[in-house]
């Protein structure tokens, strides 16, 4: 197969510090013939600093072979609690980091920057020196809060605001995972900029995440799940409040919550509290398999977050043919009426009669048909298709 463009992907994380989507789908798009490369630098907290990790994280450039990918990594630390210097050090590092990549293996036809903090202030300053358009895929649950909601949260400081207009105006093209990023995304452009913003979701791998149980939903003996980390946004004190009038009811319905996080203990207390020791459990952290045959026993997939980017792990439910229960918070383009159902959690009655009302509605829910939308909208071919159709527009403008 001919190679198609060059495209050197930024991301703002990588593993072994998250960021695995970010590299499944550059390794997918190696597999469709483009010539991709990227470049990451691992900052690790001066807290973990000893003599022995010193001989192996001492800022040097190590070049990897990683699934067909070629992956400049730069191996450093980071001073705690002090944002503002390590995000200078970080983007410095990167921008060196990207010249030897250009050195090595030639300047790339596009760069793509997944998130603008802060790999989109490195494709804006790289676009300075070497003219390279860039596009970015912006993640960040933060940008779905207004301005004050993310002061409030710490995850905006006001330094922060003259960066991101200068990176959203100079990208070519910005892709949101969901629609409701774009409303605080366009406080930062110019008046005709929002023509730019394009909304193409997250992918799930189909063929992995595909269902074998196909056991009838049991109305006295539903098994509910969610995945999420226990932290506070997620809203999973919501659900354990509002699963209350459920086990009234339906007294043999399990609730299951995979995850872990440092609202554990509250959330252990609140289980105790409400004497739901019987129908919820905290089941820690599970790996991919081990998620995966938990999701092909349930009959529903529940998260209530308080706010949320996208939700990979909704998407990966429905490719298991498992209706959905989500919060009036997460993005439009999730949901439909034969996919799941959307609870308005500013409402605790609410959710408390909902969540009831759920266990009636599980009949009216066709596996395949939510497996079939799942596929049809955010399968590979299905994402890759936008993605390679905005990679075609932004490269055929830079060349006239």
């Amino acid at each position: 197969m001919k190679n198609k463009n060059h495209i050197l992907v930024i991301p703002s994380w990588y593993p072994p510090n998250g960021g695995y989507f970010f590299k499944e789908q550059s390794e997918e798009l190696k597999k469709r013939g483009y010539n991709v490369g990227l470049v990451y630098v691992e900052q690790n907290s001066l807290r973990e600093v000893s003599i022995k990790n010193l001989t192996k994280k001492y800022f040097q450039t190590k070049v990897c072979h990683e699934n067909g990918l070629i992956v400049l990594r730069v191996y450093g630390w980071a001073i705690p609690k002090n944002q503002r210097l390590n995000h200078k050090l970080w983007v410095y590092l990167m921008i060196k980091l990207t010249k030897k990549y250009i050195e090595k293996y030639g300047k790339p036809d596009l760069i793509h920057a997944h998130s603008a903090i802060w790999a989109g202030d490195v494709a804006e300053k790289i676009k300075q020196f070497y003219k390279i358009p860039y596009i970015i895929t912006e993640h960040r649950s933060r940008f779905v809060l207004n301005e004050s909601e993310r002061l409030n949260k710490k995850m905006y400081k006001n330094w922060h605001n003259n960066i991101l207009k200068s990176t959203f105006r100079n990208a070519s093209k910005i892709i949101t995972v969901g629609s409701h990023f774009t409303k605080n995304i366009n406080n930062y452009l110019k008046k005709d900029d929002y023509k730019k913003i394009i909304t193409i979701g997250n992918i799930v791998q189909t063929e992995f995440f595909k269902p074998t149980n196909k056991n009838p939903a049991d109305l006295n003996n539903l098994k509910f799940l969610c995945i999420g980390s226990l932290e506070d946004y997620k809203g999973i004190d919501i659900l354990i409040k509002g699963f209350k009038n459920v086990i009234l009811k339906y007294p043999n319905t399990l609730l299951e919550i995979i995850g872990e996080g440092s609202s554990k203990l509250n959330l252990e207390l609140l289980i105790k509290s409400l004497h739901l020791e019987k129908n919820v459990k905290l089941l820690g952290k599970y790996n991919r398999d081990q998620i995966k045959k938990k999701l092909d026993k349930c009959d529903y997939f529940v998260l209530l977050s308080r706010f949320e980017a996208f939700g990979v792990v909704f998407i990966e439910a429905m490719s298991m043919g498992k209706p959905i229960i989500a919060s009036n918070y997460i993005c439009s383009n999730l949901i439909t009426d034969d996919t799941g159902i959307i609870l308005n959690i500013d409402s605790m009655s609410n959710v408390e009669n909902e969540l009831l009302n759920s266990i009636k509605l599980i009949k009216k829910f066709d596996s395949k048909k939510i497996r079939k939308f799942a596929i049809e909208n955010f399968s590979y071919d299905a994402i890759f298709a936008q993605i390679e159709s905005v990679y075609n527009e932004v490269l055929k403008k830079y060349e006239n």
